[in-house]
């Protein structure tokens, strides 16, 4: 209107526009092809060992890929089978649930894996010191070394397509909602898992993502 000169001012003017909406990824991985990515894994070296654990953590919680990429190691709580996210989306900090298999993973990747990937290569930068995931040369994991690493253990498992962090995401929020659960809250632990009809192909130990039918 203020254009074409029927107003002298435009009405419209310091209206934010809409937001575009956020889509979905096209992929979203079945619950079988998760578990066939995770258990391909060989855990006998130890970037296999980080490599599993590590999906482990992104199946459980389905954290994003830089709130990962910058995980301390004092952000796992392995008593309480927690972790703290700091700073995530909207710059808000966050307390996420562990399964057991992933604190399992966590424990003795942080014991015994992970001081021989920092070795003599990690300089005394405090970054590096805390970063709970590194690589094979101390330092924290870049977005493109943890890019290559999720296709590499997808393409092992014989999975093709995109498998990011953020298909790791959606396929988490994807199943956990479908799953059993059955939580016991104490001080010792919680027991995620369905007492029947877990999915052929899916380990016991992470029957949180698994469900009586199959997702399609």
């Amino acid at each position: 209107m203020k254009h074409e000169e029927y107003l002298s001012f435009d009405p419209a003017e310091g209206i934010p526009f809409a937001k575009e909406p956020q889509r979905l990824p096209r992929r979203i991985l079945t619950i079988e092809e998760a578990c066939r990515i995770i258990d391909a894994i060989d855990e006998n070296n130890p970037l296999g060992y980080r490599d599993r654990t590590i999906l482990e953590v992104l199946y459980a919680t389905g954290v994003r890929r830089n709130e990962l990429r910058h995980l301390k190691v004092q952000d796992v709580d392995l008593d309480e089978e927690l972790l703290r996210v700091d700073q995530g989306k909207g710059r808000l900090d966050r307390m996420v649930p562990l399964t057991k298999i992933a604190c399992d993973f966590l424990k003795t990747y942080i014991s015994d894996i992970r001081p021989g990937l920092l070795g003599i290569h990690c300089d005394d930068t405090e970054r590096h010191k805390q970063a709970l995931f590194v690589s094979s040369r101390g330092r924290p994991l870049d977005q493109n070394t943890l890019r290559l690493m999720l296709i590499k253990r997808a393409r092992q498992a014989g999975i093709e397509g995109p498998v990011s962090c953020h298909v790791w995401r959606h396929s988490c929020a994807t199943h956990l909602p479908r799953a059993c659960l059955r939580i016991a809250w104490g001080p010792a632990a919680r027991d995620f898992g369905c007492g029947q009809g877990v999915e052929a192909g899916a380990s016991p130990q992470r029957a949180v993502m698994a469900e009586p039918t199959r997702v399609t």
